[in-house]
């Protein structure tokens, strides 16, 4: 192959990349991931996600706005009881504010950052550079910020 070829090779690879990026948040479940969505989906009971990392929990929230599982959705977001108003709210909005943070997550390649009980994923530096998604731990369990995006 000669240089220019290369250089062409190189330069689709590149642009593919760019269009098609393999977020390891938005990869496919593995069979652990799986049997613990169908856990939680059957419990209704984020404590199920007991002891998980804070990447594993993001790609089960994530995978539930990608199934449009909006009840399930809801549990990444509470540690106690709300009124069932407050709900009822939220699965109204879910499938247009949720869509905006699942095609976010299109691009984010970078690791979780832990300290104490607080998690931040930086977003894409080329979305916003102090673009970050904030989640916090509550008696072993991650949870996602009200307002993910800070």
């Amino acid at each position: 192959m000669n240089k220019k070829k290369i250089g062409l090779l190189i330069l689709v690879i590149i642009i593919l990349w760019f269009v098609f990026p393999l977020s390891p948040y938005l990869a496919d479940l593995n069979r652990k991931e799986e049997k613990l969505y169908s856990e939680l989906q059957k419990s209704q009971d984020i404590y199920t996600l007991k002891g998980q990392n804070p990447k594993t929990v993001v790609r089960l929230y994530l995978h539930s706005i990608h199934e449009g599982d909006y009840e399930t959705t809801y549990l990444f977001y509470k540690n106690d009881a709300k009124m069932t108003e407050e709900k009822k709210q939220f699965l109204k909005q879910a499938p247009e504010f949720h869509g905006k943070i699942f095609s976010s997550f299109r691009f984010v390649r970078s690791s979780v950052s832990i300290i104490e009980n607080s998690a931040v994923i930086d977003m894409s530096p080329w979305i916003n550079k102090e673009f970050q998604f904030h989640m916090y731990q509550k008696d072993g369990t991650w949870f996602i910020y009200d307002v993910p995006f800070q």
